[in-house]
């Protein structure tokens, strides 16, 4: 891995409107590809830390304010500018995974919001800003990933996009419709960044996985388990790195959305996790992933599920609200109280944020960069502490960090008391949670 990858401010200033990518930076995209390979499973012990968030949808000002603020890079993320984001941006952490979980992209929301661009192109800002950063942090034994979600699936990787047409229409903002002048010219520049990502799913082994929507939906027959089919299909992109390589069959399994029961559809739809009985979510994790972490669900306005209604009741969850929360559920191991689930979609783009009130602005764009700064923005962080190595999960520190809003900056989630002497060896706790668990070949 090189700088030899890194797009720079002249590539970029070479995209016209209505046109495709410049060869300066397909060229690179496309060597990338064919130069690397990483499958979407990741060995744990490569990364003593693990940041996570979700559903970016087009906010690339308010991403780069939060990892500055997290300390994964030294730009200070105060300059509202693309030079800012072109700038020789530093990844300062080595053996650091960043992780996005879905829906990079659409940057308007039901026609009352939109991502501030006034020239159209803030999405491929985004995709150039995530590709550059990976590959700075490649170079220092870090890595940045995303999946795809329903709006990028939608909008971008599904090519024929009969089904829901709405979604160009109604979910990518004004300007950059005009910038690109139809949706087969914005697929032909963005598709080639998901062939450098092509994840529907990511996970740490068997510990830690991480999917838009979820891995259950809760049919008419019962609640139905689509973790076999998801991974295959991954399986299927890791040797590919192509969704223009997915079958019809695959499309039809991403492409169940579930009509209008929130706990129904695909692995980019379902809100089960959300919507369901925590005791029937509870009792669906744990079979395969020791933890599953989900966006999709945005936990300020998701909270009248029945699931996230029971997390949010918890004495250390009740603070949240007023700008989103990362939220954790399941903690049902009752040897050490893990929990096995998480959700990280805070709605942090400025998109969310509704700002017409009949057809007039409810905001001066001075307010609503008020709202922007002030409004709390969260990442989820798991840790890998050799201090605490009593349990059987290779991570076993979770904590949340806040960037903005009241509050500590982080809150401590979950954690490992200190070995003890004479205490059961780490070798035979994950001995016995193998056994617990149902036998995977993925």
């Amino acid at each position: 891995m090189s700088e030899e990858f890194i797009i720079t401010q002249a590539d970029f200033s070479e995209i016209k409107p209505k046109s495709l990518l410049p060869d300066s930076i397909s060229n690179k995209l496309n060597e990338f590809h064919l130069n690397n390979s990483f499958p979407h499973n990741i060995r744990s012990a490569d990364y003593d830390e693990v940041y996570v968030t979700s559903d970016i949808h087009a906010d690339v000002y308010k991403l780069n304010s939060l990892l500055s603020k997290a300390g994964l890079i030294d730009n200070t993320g105060d300059e509202e500018t693309r030079d800012s984001l072109f700038r020789e941006t530093k990844w300062l952490k080595s053996r650091t995974l960043l992780i996005i979980i879905g829906d990079i992209v659409d940057g308007a929301r039901n026609g009352k919001s939109e991502i501030p661009d006034s020239v159209g192109d803030i999405e491929l800002l985004l995709h150039v800003y995530l590709f550059n950063l990976r590959n700075r942090a490649l170079l220092n034994g870090s890595d940045v990933r995303f999946t795809i979600g329903n709006h990028d699936y939608h909008s971008v990787i599904k090519e024929n996009s009969d089904e829901l047409p709405n979604f160009y229409k109604s979910w990518v903002h004004k300007s950059a419709i005009s910038f690109f002048g139809n949706r087969a010219t914005r697929r032909s520049c963005l598709l080639p960044f998901y062939k450098c990502c092509p994840y529907i799913v990511l996970r740490l082994s068997l510990e830690l996985a991480f999917v838009h929507g979820g891995f259950h939906s809760q049919e008419s027959q019962g609640i139905e388990d689509i973790t076999d089919s998801i991974i295959n299909l991954q399986n299927k992109l890791d040797l590919s790195g192509d969704f223009d390589a997915l079958t019809d069959a695959d499309h039809a399994l991403l492409n169940n959305l579930g009509a209008s029961d929130n706990k129904k559809g695909s692995a980019l739809w379902t809100r089960f996790y959300s919507f369901g009985k925590p005791a029937d979510v509870c009792a669906s994790l744990g079979s395969t992933f020791q933890m599953v972490v989900v966006g999709h669900c945005q936990t300020d306005t998701c909270s009248n599920g029945e699931m996230m209604k029971s997390i949010l009741s918890a004495p250390k969850f009740a603070a949240c609200g007023a700008g989103g929360c990362a939220l954790l559920g399941c903690d049902k191991d009752q040897e050490h109280g893990a929990p096995s689930l998480g959700f990280v979609d805070i709605s942090m783009s400025s998109a969310f944020r509704n700002n017409l009130f009949y057809g007039k602005p409810l905001f001066t764009p001075i307010m609503l960069k008020t709202i922007e700064t002030n409004r709390r923005a969260e990442l989820l962080k798991f840790t890998h502490d050799t201090a605490l190595d009593t349990s059987d999960r290779y991570y076993n520190k979770i904590t949340r960090e806040k960037v903005g809003g009241r509050g500590p900056i982080q809150t401590l989630l979950y954690w490992e008391a200190p070995a003890k002497a004479g205490g059961r060896s780490r070798k035979n706790r994950r001995r016995k949670n193998r056994k617990s668990r149902r036998s995977r070949k993925f």
